[in-house]
């Protein structure tokens, strides 16, 4: 199966981006919303593998973008997080299979390194050299986003909530 990787270095604690990925539906909406709108959990419980989500892009895509996926690894120890795309996003554009993996490692008490890889099929004859260039410009505006936020609001999570959830 076809693959790629971006990497990146945040000036974030591995930790406070772990937590704010563990549970995007809150944070995500919050902290780059050029790029997120929300994100709707349809399905199993918020943070946990299983759950299934809809993010509904931000005025950065085209005009009702969305991406339906389903967390498929969450491991604390490795600080790796994965999911698959159900429909929507990279699947209404050329792509049979989508799933994208993120690993944090951390430097020092206060960087992290993010490698995102993401292993892909696509559709007979799809052209999709555009999509997944922007997938990896993408990724690194979308996580300076987060860092901008994580950086310059002091106690970031204290008061994130959605309903009757809290960060």
């Amino acid at each position: 199966m076809p693959s790629f990787e971006t990497e990146l270095e945040m000036a974030v604690p591995a930790s406070l981006l772990w937590k704010t990925l563990v549970h995007a539906h809150i944070t995500l909406p919050k902290m780059a919303p050029l790029f997120i709108v929300s994100i709707d959990v349809l399905q199993g419980t918020p943070g946990q593998v299983g759950e299934v989500t809809r993010v509904n892009l931000g005025p950065i895509a085209p005009d009702g973008a969305f991406v339906e996926e389903k967390r498929i690894e969450l491991n604390a120890e490795t600080l790796t997080i994965a999911s698959e795309e159900l429909a929507g996003g990279h699947l209404a554009v050329g792509f049979s299979k989508w799933v994208a993996r993120l690993k944090l490692v951390p430097i020092g008490d206060d960087k992290v390194k993010v490698t995102s890889s993401v292993d892909y099929e696509t559709e007979e004859n799809a052209d999709v050299s555009l999509a997944i260039q922007q997938a990896k410009d993408g990724l690194p505006m979308l996580f300076h986003s987060v860092e901008q936020y994580l950086t310059s609001t002091p106690d970031a999570f204290h008061h994130l909530r959605v309903g009757n959830e809290s960060v």
